[in-house]
Parts: C-alpha cells; sequence; structure tokens
C-alpha cells in the first residue's frame, strides 16, 4: 500500500513536470482506479475536474490521511499542507491564464531540436513529443471540435470521444483518430510520414483521393510518401498504386525490446530501422541537436539498423563507423557523414 502511494505520488510529480513517459502515464492510470482520493489530485492537475484551491486541498488533505503516519510526520503535515495550498492557487492561476488565451488563439507547442517532453492537452489526451516538432491546437479546441496541425514527431494517446474524432492534419494528409495509441513521425524534410498503431482505429485521408478512406488496424504502419517521391525498393510495393503512393506494413519488434521500434525512441532509445542514410542524417539531428550534413558523393541510400540506448554523439558515430559502412567528421556542433559506394 506504501509502496503504491509513493509511487503515484513520484508518477504525479513526472506528469505535472511533463517529464512522464508513456509507460508511466498507463501506470499511473492503472493506480488511480477507483480511488477517489487519486482521482481528484489528477482531475485538478488535468483541469479535467474542480480544481479551486479549497478542493484540491481537501483531496491532498484526504490522500495525506491515508498515508501510515510514519510516511508524514505530524510536524511536517502543515508545512506540506502549505505548500500544496500554494500549489493550488498557482494550478487554478495557470489554467485560468491557459484557458483566456486558449478561447481566443489557437495553441502552439514546440520542441527544439535535442529536446523531448511530454504535453497535456485540453481534452486529457496525452502527447509525447520527438525533438523539432510543433504541434497546433485549432481555435475552439474541445468545444467545437478537436482538431489539431502537427509536424515532427509524437507519440499519441488520444482519450475516446466519439462525438468528436480526434483530427490531426500534417502536409496534406488527413489522420482521424477515435480512442488511440500511436506514433505519428512527419517531419517536413523527410521524404515521407509515417504512422504506426499500437491501439485502436485510424483512417487516413491522402491529397490524392480526399474521398478515399484508409484504416490501419493494430500492429501495422502505414508510410505515405511525398509527391515525387517513390519507395528504394520500387513503385510496385506502394500498396495504393503510383498515384497515391503509401505502403501498409507491420510494426517492427526487436527481440528483447520492450516495445516496437518505431516507439522506443519514447523509452530514450535511438533506433535506426534499415534507415538510409539521409534519414540517420535527419533522425541524429533531431536527437542531439546538432547539424548533420552529407558528405558530397556520399552513398545516401546506405542502409543502417542499431539501436542506441543513452549514448552519447561521439560513442554512436564510433559505433557506426566501425561497422566499415559509414566515414565521419566533426567540427563543434556540426558533422558531416559520408558512406561509401559498394
Amino acid at each position: 500500500m506504501e509502496q503504491d502511494e509513493n509511487r503515484f505520488e513520484a508518477l504525479l510529480g513526472k506528469f505535472m513536470a511533463g517529464t512522464i513517459m508513456p509507460g508511466e502515464h498507463l501506470e499511473m492510470m492503472d493506480l488511480i482506479g477507483n480511488d477517489d482520493r487519486k482521482q481528484a489530485l489528477y482531475e485538478a492537475c488535468t483541469g479535467s475536474g474542480p480544481v479551486d484551491q479549497q478542493s484540491v486541498e481537501a483531496a491532498f488533505e484526504r490522500h495525506w490521511q491515508q498515508l501510515p503516519s510514519r510516511v508524514h510526520p505530524a510536524g511536517r503535515y502543515f508545512v506540506w499542507r502549505r505548500v500544496v495550498a500554494a500549489a493550488a492557487v498557482l494550478l487554478v492561476l495557470g489554467l485560468v491564464v491557459f484557458q483566456s488565451i486558449y478561447r481566443g488563439n489557437p495553441q502552439t507547442f514546440i520542441t527544439q531540436v535535442g529536446e523531448r517532453k511530454s504535453v497535456i492537452l485540453p481534452d486529457g489526451s496525452t502527447v509525447r513529443l520527438n525533438g523539432g516538432s510543433k504541434l497546433v491546437l485549432d481555435d475552439g479546441f474541445n468545444q467545437a471540435n478537436r482538431r489539431i496541425t502537427f509536424r515532427g514527431e509524437g507519440y499519441f494517446q488520444i482519450e475516446k470521444d466519439a462525438k468528436r474524432p480526434f483530427t490531426i492534419v500534417t502536409e496534406g494528409t488527413t489522420i482521424n483518430v477515435l480512442g488511440t495509441v500511436f506514433n505519428l513521425r512527419a517531419y517536413e524534410e523527410e521524404d515521407k510520414i509515417e504512422t504506426s498503431l499500437i491501439s485502436g482505429r485510424v483512417e487516413f485521408t491522402l491529397p490524392a483521393n480526399p474521398t478515399k478512406k484508409i484504416p490501419l488496424q493494430p500492429g501495422k504502419k502505414v508510410s505515405v510518401y511525398k509527391e515525387g517521391i517513390r519507395d528504394s525498393s520500387g513503385t510496385a510495393a506502394l500498396t495504393g498504386g503510383a498515384t497515391e503512393n503509401y505502403i501498409v506494413s507491420d510494426i517492427t519488434l526487436s527481440p528483447g525490446q520492450p516495445m516496437a521500434n518505431e516507439t522506443l525512441w519514447t523509452a530514450d532509445k535511438l533506433v535506426f530501422d534499415g534507415d538510409n542514410l539521409v534519414l540517420v542524417a535527419s533522425k541524429l539531428e533531431k536527437w542531439y541537436g546538432v547539424e548533420v550534413k552529407i558528405a558530397n558523393g556520399a552513398n545516401r541510400e546506405k542502409k543502417f539498423s542499431a539501436i542506441f540506448p543513452h549514448m552519447e554523439l561521439d560513442t554512436v558515430l564510433q559505433a557506426l563507423a566501425r561497422t566499415g559502412s559509414l566515414r565521419f567528421s566533426r567540427s563543434g556542433e556540426s558533422v558531416t557523414l559520408d558512406a561509401p559506394t559498394d
């Protein structure tokens, strides 16, 4: 019991700081269960329930009284009560400011290259953003609609609302979502938009054929190639044909890994999964916040596969170089990659 309470408080703290991981968020929701005390605290943090100071402090007091006495010596209770009261005031003020801005203007969430963070949307949905991402809520989000525009990479956990499907617009492609967990990679400078569905259901509408709906099942991913670009394996591999330019395939599970390769970045693991040199360079830029260039004459279609957990940039570059397939040079925050032709 005490262990669960301590774990809940730790996860709630990470949640409020925007650093909670997708798996940890699910764990926190499991710990909340039907516990009214935990639910009240969670609702206060998300703004999905009462957020006035009195209700937050009352919820904390009920939560505190349930803890074993050794966890909260009497002298510390009043100190923590004041801390929570102050936090409640700040929370209320923050939500008032948020709501006043939100009602009149779209909200924008941005990560710089080399930065990763989690955001909670007004409807309770959560998104883990990779480096160099931008998410913009439409005016009226969570009121008249649940529509966003997006570029970059995000791991989405969308709250169910049958009356208001969650809609993402990215580079002309529209994704309709119903209570779904999925990963979306859609950087402007990359040659494709890739969505990997973990659970739930999504439908795609492509610019070339806006009346056609493309459903995606859990365990599958769709790669939508941009205009004038074809998969390197040839146009015959394109599920939608040469005009629609998309491929549906299975998500990838590597031995010993707890989740699909497409989502391992949320666990701070840099993954190259048969990526060509161009995509390797793009991923390194987003991950480490450095400029990555490709040398003239390099084999841009050279493929790389590797998983790097919590490694420095130089370590990753040296590991790739040891394969004999990559050469690199680095000057400060600029890296040049070269791959010899076969």
